[in-house]
């Protein structure tokens, strides 16, 4: 009877480690996964797994010395455990004649059933958490819903954003701009580092819907306790977000204190949503090139696309500050560039405006023959999105004459397998944690955006140094035709979406 009860023992302990064993490359593989594609759905999967395979392993290793003591207790035989100290002989003996190929067989059983139920129990859990929670309150938001539907920007309703500084404000949003970023951003710029960014918020949020709108204006609703920037609620705002936060264009906005300051005195709300994002763009290429008031007299500049909100900024200041400007744009935009203060402006029919500038034959377009029959330029300024020779344009430049992007570069990032991003996942947090010890904001790139520069456009705004241009203001229903005017040839500075 005492051999018995060993080998009934020995049988359920080796089948559990056995099986605990089994499943620990399964689960090692579960979390490589894990961690490589940062994905949630995969998350419930091995927490499933892990109470299904694991947990019973553990459960059976009990209940077999349970059931072994159970059974000593009721008979008089002694505990397996008795045995095991008086005779080590016979454990050894036991364990060496143990019939490996029935607990194999057992094992492959028990495997194929756990993996099965665990597998699609975790799967169909992964889809419940992913969805998205709206959380009460809720407000109306101008969002992309996916990065490959065509026609992924809707009105929708999104969670109210919360505080996650005490020294945020938030903002009631009167009017919200729709740059051409953001129609890049809704087809999935930046989204592998956003995500990444995101994983370390205070407040999570999920990934979609991903909320529009580079800058807008509206009325300070409540200023967080430790805020520092002598905003109170009632006054009147205006504030930019970088491609990597969430957007603008809903009801209510939560933003840091130095991404936002008083707008000018002198225009509407809509008119201050059109500059704080293209005005920080403009102003950061301009300081880094060494074209202030100061150094600008004399200058020869040529903006590309002059009716582009970062082109109407550039073309106003530059003109203001003595520089001679020279402008290229369609027939519609020519009367408002030359207002702007452009004296020389390259005028091309709207179809063929965007052809001139990847034309194959480039020698034989008419911007070649518009261009040689200028002086050559100190600055050429390039504010929208094509595929330019950037060879072609070099020999348009005087001596140390500069080619000036202004428009967002590529994200290698966005092409990232999973190695590549789980060593950016670890650099960002990194980063993140160096901000917070040192008590900063991390730099992901893109334009300077701060107070200080939104206080020095609202100085130009206010001494009619820069005039605001709004071409097309829309209701958050017409969001459609807001998105397909953004990007047409028709477009003249800044398409609007009002929440009035």
């Amino acid at each position: 009877e005492d051999n018995k009860l060993v080998e009934f023992c020995l049988n359920k302990v080796r089948f559990t480690l056995t099986t605990r064993v089994t499943y620990l490359p399964y689960f090692g593989l579960l979390l490589l996964v894990l961690l490589l594609a940062d994905s949630p759905l995969l998350f419930a999967p091995v927490l499933i797994l892990f109470s299904l395979h694991s947990s019973p392993a553990l459960l059976a290793a009990a209940a077999a010395v349970n059931s072994c003591c159970f059974t000593a207790v009721a008979t008089g035989i002694p505990s397996p455990l008795c045995c095991a100290a008086q005779s080590p002989a016979c454990f050894r003996t036991k364990t060496e004649n143990h019939n490996v190929g029935s607990v194999s067989r057992n094992n492959a059983f028990f495997i194929l059933v756990g993996l099965g139920f665990g597998t699609t129990g975790g799967v169909l859990l992964g889809f419940w958490l992913a969805r998205p929670h709206l959380a009460a309150p809720i407000m109306k938001s101008i969002a992309c819903t996916s990065f490959r539907d065509p026609d992924n920007v809707v009105v929708c309703n999104t969670s109210v954003p919360q505080f996650e500084s005490s020294s945020d404000i938030m903002v009631r949003v009167r009017a919200a701009a729709l740059n051409r970023i953001d129609r890049r951003i809704a087809f999935g710029y930046g989204r592998t580092l956003r995500r990444l960014i995101r994983n370390y918020d205070c407040n999570y949020n999920p990934e979609l819907p991903l909320v529009l709108g580079r800058s807008c204006a509206g009325i300070v609703e409540a200023v967080g306790k430790g805020s520092k920037s002598g905003l109170e609620i009632g006054d009147e705002v205006w504030l930019a977000a970088q491609w990597y936060e969430s957007g603008a264009a809903s009801e209510l906005v939560v933003v840091p204190e130095t991404r936002i300051s008083r707008k000018p005195f002198l225009i509407g709300f809509e008119g201050a949503a059109s500059l704080p994002y293209s005005g920080c763009i403009a102003l950061s290429l301009m300081d880094s090139h060494g074209i202030t008031e100061h150094t600008s007299k004399g200058k020869r500049i040529l903006v590309q696309d002059a009716c582009s909100p970062v082109g109407c900024v550039i073309t106003q200041l530059a003109h203001k500050w003595g520089a001679h400007v020279a402008a290229t744009c369609h027939t519609r935009s020519a009367p408002v560039i030359h207002e702007l203060g452009a004296s020389d402006i390259i005028v091309f029919a709207n179809e063929h405006f965007r052809s001139n500038f990847i034309d194959v034959n480039v020698e034989k377009s008419n911007l070649i023959n518009e261009l040689a029959s200028r002086e050559k330029f100190d600055f050429i300024f390039l504010t929208t999105r094509i595929a330019y020779d950037h060879k072609f344009l070099e020999k348009f430049l005087a001596k140390r004459g500069v080619i000036v992007d202004a428009v967002e570069p590529e994200l290698p990032s966005d092409e990232y397998g999973p190695l590549m991003r789980l060593l950016l996942g670890v650099l960002v947090k990194l980063k993140k944690t160096a901000s917070v010890i040192f008590r900063t904001h991390p730099d992901w790139g893109g334009p300077h955006v701060c107070h200080l520069v939104l206080d020095r456009l609202a100085g130009f705004v206010n001494d009619e140094t820069l005039k605001t241009v709004v071409d097309r203001v829309y209701t958050p229903n017409e969001v459609e035709q807001a998105m397909d005017h953004i990007c047409s040839e028709k477009s003249i500075g800044s398409t609007i979406i009002t929440f009035r």
